[in-house]
């Protein structure tokens, strides 16, 4: 099939009939959306509630996945208004909550691969010269100063 360059905007539209198939994917993801959204919610107030122990970047975190679960509450809501009336700016502002859900989602994984990644240089870096500091304990001068000043104590 030969594909024709668009020229209109009505070539645009994509239409999707509301068959019980696509009405029950509609209805499953809209609870989907809603459970998950719900727990993103919740987790992020236990994250939030940590600013009493001053962990200041888990409440950072808590606040992303309140974010990222009222996106998906809302994307929820649109879902189920969709099902009962029909109709295409519902659907186009779903899929738009469910696009920002995915974005911020992204921007998380991506911050948390370049913080792990920092982590484990610091690891290894501080794990080599743990070594070099267990190493230099261990040197014969070292040991019987040591033994000395235990012997000294008693």
């Amino acid at each position: 099939m030969e594909s024709s360059p668009i020229t209109t905007t009505e070539q645009l539209k994509i239409e999707i009939p509301l068959s019980l198939k696509n009405i029950d994917v509609l209805s499953g993801l809209s609870k989907w959306s809603k459970i998950v959204g719900v727990f993103h919610i919740v987790l992020g107030i236990l994250y939030c509630l940590s600013i009493f122990l001053l962990i200041i970047p888990a409440v950072i975190m808590g606040a992303f996945f309140i974010l990222l679960g009222t996106r998906l509450t809302n994307a929820s809501a649109y879902l189920k208004y969709c099902l009962q009336e029909p109709d295409e700016e519902t659907i186009m502002h779903a899929l738009d909550n469910v696009r920002k859900y995915m974005f911020l989602n992204g921007i998380m994984f991506i911050v948390m691969f370049v913080l792990v990644l920092i982590i484990f240089t610091v690891i290894l870096v501080f794990g080599i010269a743990l070594f070099d500091i267990i190493g230099e304990m261990t040197d014969p001068y070292v040991a019987v100063m040591t033994w000395i000043k235990w012997i000294n104590r008693k």
